[in-house]
């Protein structure tokens, strides 16, 4: 059951990240989609 909750949590997080993008992309457009993923990426390092 552990694996499952898991799986759930990872999966709401990955369809959370995907709607951000989508919404972020929407909202402003003058923004690339690739550079967005590069700051994404970089922040966290």
């Amino acid at each position: 059951m552990k694996f499952l909750a898991f799986v759930a949590v990872v999966y709401a997080v990955v369809v959370g990240v995907l709607w951000a993008i989508h919404e972020a992309e929407r909202e402003t457009v003058t923004l690339n989609s690739s550079e967005y993923v590069e700051a994404l990426e970089g922040g966290d390092e």
